[in-house]
């Protein structure tokens, strides 16, 4: 009895030593930094998720290193409160790098809540809030200009960060190890990045000549790859297909043939072919009517006066709604659908005081023009 109590005695606080250490390395204390990856403050990431886990941080340095330049000016500021906000930053990012240099060197481990909070989404609105003041700049000297082109190609860098993660998203789940948790903290950085290069092709369409086709983001929006971990969290029954979505929402190499050119062309046939019977077709039975008509004004008593208000009514939501739609999707460049939404709303509406000033034929000549305009603005819309 004794000897096994001198044991017990002996062995004792060697356990509650190891289990008192295992506590305090794995729960966050007071001193826990804003920005938490390595397990030093937090339980360590599962092995088999580690990949997944570097292709994010991969993701998040990239911007950190922006978001520590950017704010290395300011640190020496003359405005208080800028200089202080300046420093806060700045030890921020060099704590992350910190960290990552002791996870890369073997030190520590990722931990869980890298994966599973939200802790770096100010890096990330901070970043972006950086990279849209200069994308939207107008530069007026040569060196704003070289900034705004090291801005864009940053931003491709990113893309490409994007889809190195994606890819690895898309790894893990198929192999049944990604947590639905890790979702919602992944998706605030992507949609964010997916304002930002949003920003940046529509001001690259806004100023693309009639001639000349529109660029389209070479990566993929969370949406999609959202799509992507969800379809391949599944099993692997739709390999098949989501290897040809995979292909089809790559980016084309330079050495590769545009297959889409000879589709862009039909497009373009049929949408002028439309347009053109719409605006033909109607013509003879256009100057039928006007011939036998007695072009007389119309009056608001009309039973046809009420009809054309209706017809107006419909039409002009039915451009509202195209309208709206097209500005959240975001594929055409504004002018092509603004413009010939603005010409038929203008002639629908003008055709109501037209009924009743002037024959009443060319306020169905003015409808007509409405309805063929519209027509082309919906087909642009569907064909590209």
């Amino acid at each position: 009895m004794a000897s096994s109590s001198a044991h017990d005695a002996k062995n004792t606080p060697k356990r509650l030593r190891k289990r008192t250490d295992n506590i305090a390395y794995r729960m966050p204390g007071p001193t826990a930094p804003r920005f938490i990856i390595c397990d030093r403050h937090g339980p360590s990431l599962e092995s088999a998720q580690v990949p997944l886990a570097r292709a994010l941080v991969l993701f998040d340095l990239r911007l950190v290193l922006r978001v520590q330049k950017f704010h290395q000016k300011g640190a020496s500021s003359a405005d208080e409160t800028r200089k202080a906000e300046a420093i806060r930053w700045l030890e921020d990012c060099n704590d992350i790098k910190h960290q990552w240099k002791d996870i890369n060197s073997g030190q520590c481990q990722f931990s869980e809540l890298y994966m599973k909070s939200n802790c770096f989404i100010p890096i990330w609105t901070e970043g972006m809030r950086i990279i849209k003041e200069v994308l939207k700049s107008n530069p007026v000297s040569r060196n704003q200009s070289r900034k705004q082109e090291g801005f864009v190609h940053l931003l491709g860098e990113y893309m490409s960060q994007a889809n190195d993660l994606q890819a690895q998203m898309v790894n893990t789940a198929h192999q049944g190890l990604f947590d639905p948790d890790f979702l919602n903290p992944i998706q605030e950085r992507w949609m964010r990045l997916d304002e930002t290069v949003k920003l940046h092709y529509d001001l690259c369409n806004f100023c693309v000549d009639e001639d000349e086709p529109c660029l389209f983001r070479p990566s993929l929006t969370w949406s999609e790859v959202r799509s992507l971990v969800q379809v391949n969290d599944v099993g692997t029954k739709r390999d098949d297909k989501l290897s040809q979505i995979q292909i089809a929402s790559r980016p084309r190499k330079a050495s590769e043939p545009d297959t889409t050119a000879g589709s862009k062309k039909a497009n373009i046939f049929i949408l002028w072919l439309v347009v053109f019977s719409c605006a033909v077709a109607p013509a003879p039975l256009f100057a039928l009517g006007y011939s036998r008509s007695l072009h007389l004004q119309g009056t608001a008593n009309d039973a046809d006066f009420w009809f054309l208000i209706q017809a107006t009514l419909l039409q002009v939501q039915g451009l509202v709604v195209s309208a709206l739609l097209e500005r959240k999707r975001g594929r055409l460049p504004r002018w092509r659908w603004a413009i010939p939404a603005a010409i038929a709303a203008a002639c629908s509406i003008v055709a109501i005081p037209v009924y009743l000033t002037v024959p009443k034929e060319w306020s169905s000549f003015l409808s007509l023009v409405a309805g063929t305009t519209q027509s082309f603005m919906i087909l642009q819309l569907f064909l590209f």
